[in-house]
């Protein structure tokens, strides 16, 4: 589950709902957002994150400088992420952040709780 779509919980979400703002597409509006929508942004963010300190991309240097990468800013949508420190968990080999977020369902409305719980561990 993602982060929910309150700013005070999540104020990171300031940065991703500024940035479909401007785009000015209108499928990127707040009201036609969900929460599959950050997943493709935070995956930019990493990019930009580890390219932004490298002299020449390609594939060969992103490669390296996600391997090399740690504690990459997530904007606190997750924690800060180090794409290297993979641990194995059960079918997924390549595990490198297991945070998730808990949602409660009750018919219409999701809650969900900023507090982030690890797969690892989930009833910590």
């Amino acid at each position: 589950p993602a982060a929910s779509s309150s700013t005070d919980d999540f104020p990171g979400l300031k940065d991703f709902l500024a940035d479909m703002e401007k785009s000015g597409k209108d499928e990127l509006g707040r009201e036609n957002l969900n929460g599959d929508a950050m997943n493709p942004w935070l995956t930019v963010r990493a990019f930009g994150e580890v390219a932004k300190d490298l002299k020449d991309v390609n594939k060969n240097t992103v490669m390296q400088g996600f391997e090399n990468a740690k504690a990459l800013d997530m904007a606190g949508l997750v924690p800060a992420w180090t794409p290297s420190a993979v641990e194995p968990f059960g079918i997924f080999q390549r595990v490198s952040n297991s945070m998730m977020y808990r949602m409660t369902f009750d018919g219409d409305v999701v809650i969900t709780d900023p507090v982030q719980y690890d797969l690892r561990n989930p009833t910590a």
